[in-house]
């Protein structure tokens, strides 16, 4: 592969000669990515990376215990957490026929969405309530999606944004939203999941880490995502597992997340109610990954576990990807994340968030846990 610059037009091009005739494409024609792909002997797999918005070339080494040589961990950001969303769509989905999205506003409603989108092989992806962010609209474009899943009621996510996104694509907008996140969520859940499901993950909808990391073991366990109370179990809660009838009902957090009495009371829907629990969110995120993933596994995600817009979209993606989602304070990855990261051996770490929602010295704890991956900044190219 070769880049050129048109010295009479003054445009950047890549040709490629692997092919029956050469092919040349405008840089600024690819806004998002173009990846090549090489194999080394011995040391995994490398890639070049196009970033358009940025004009830039990144390489990234995915050389198995390479941690330390360079930046042990790969950064994905946008300039606000609309484009990071649509970044980490970006970076996980080459395509898809469905999107789903929820307000970045507020987390109770895009809580359990990532269960669903992940069964339907989707990505998540934010809006501001009042209007679609460009970056969302773009990245739904680029996907080619056919559909979107909106979730929320119309006060989440106003009528309006409703109509562009449906002007984006052919098949329209089905709105999913309930008189509450309880009832939303058990809405998505009869949306998407069959009766006699064999687990269901529950978490507490007063809060968000437990519900979001949660949602690649909830796809490996091929479960729905459901809301409680700390203190109570919703009667759109209840009345969801009634109808799913499954064996065992998986708590997400401990007893400060989810009471025992709603243990109790959740018992009474199913034969088996267990806990993944850790000494707080970070643990908790730690403990999901360590049973959706007793193996080694080739990748991770981690996003902070202080605000919630980032990890909306990182579930999805890590859940596609094959991997778990940890969290991570700003300023540091905790013990328990980098326990779990060591114990799972990942080719590579994605940070979702700059370094100002996670900070330098937070990555530079990657290095020696024989995480794989080297990124670099390699080229930037005029702007034509």
């Amino acid at each position: 592969e070769v880049i050129a610059l048109n010295a009479y037009t003054g445009t950047w091009h890549m040709g490629r000669f692997d092919l029956p005739q050469p092919v040349f494409t405008r840089l600024e024609d690819a806004p998002y990515r173009t990846t090549v792909e090489r194999n080394d002997s011995g040391s995994g797999t490398s890639f070049l990376t196009w970033y358009g918005q940025e004009f830039a070339w990144v390489s990234t080494d995915l050389g198995y215990g390479k941690g330390g040589e360079s930046e042990p961990g790969t950064r994905v950001y946008g300039r606000s957490r609309y484009d990071t969303a649509a970044r980490v769509s970006r970076m996980a989905f080459a395509s898809a026929d469905t999107v789903f999205v929820g307000t970045g506003a507020k987390y109770p409603d895009a809580l359990t969405g990532g269960s669903a989108a992940v069964l339907s092989d989707s990505p998540m992806l934010l809006t501001d309530p009042k209007s679609l962010p460009a970056g969302t609209r773009d990245e739904i474009v680029r996907l080619g999606a056919r559909r979107v899943i909106l979730l929320g009621g119309p006060v989440a996510v106003s009528p309006a944004v409703e109509k562009q996104l449906a002007a984006l694509v052919p098949e329209g907008v089905t709105r999913i939203g309930g008189a509450d996140r309880y009832e939303t969520a058990a809405m998505i859940s009869r949306a998407y999941f069959t009766p006699e499901t064999k687990t269901v993950y529950v978490a507490t909808g007063m809060n968000f880490p437990d519900a979001l990391a949660g949602v690649p073991g909830a796809n490996r366990a091929g479960a729905p995502m459901l809301l409680v109370r700390t203190n109570s179990l919703p009667d759109a809660t209840a009345k969801e597992i009634d109808r799913l009838d499954p064996d065992e009902i998986v708590i997400l957090g401990g007893t400060a997340a989810v009471t025992d009495s709603v243990a109790k009371a959740l018992a009474k829907h199913a034969p088996v109610v267990r806990r993944l629990w850790g000494h707080d969110r970070y643990g908790t995120a730690a403990a999901i990954s360590a049973e959706a993933f007793p193996g080694r596994s080739d990748m991770a995600i981690v996003a902070v576990g202080t605000n919630f817009p980032d990890a909306v979209a990182a579930g999805p993606a890590a859940a596609h990807l094959g991997g778990p989602l940890l969290l991570a304070r700003p300023d540091t990855m905790t013990n328990a994340t980098l326990k779990e990261l060591k114990r799972l051996r990942p080719s590579y770490v994605t940070v979702v968030g700059n370094t100002n929602v996670i900070a330098e010295d937070a990555m530079d704890q990657l290095d020696g846990i024989g995480v794989g991956s080297v990124t670099g900044r390699v080229a930037d190219l005029p702007r034509p």
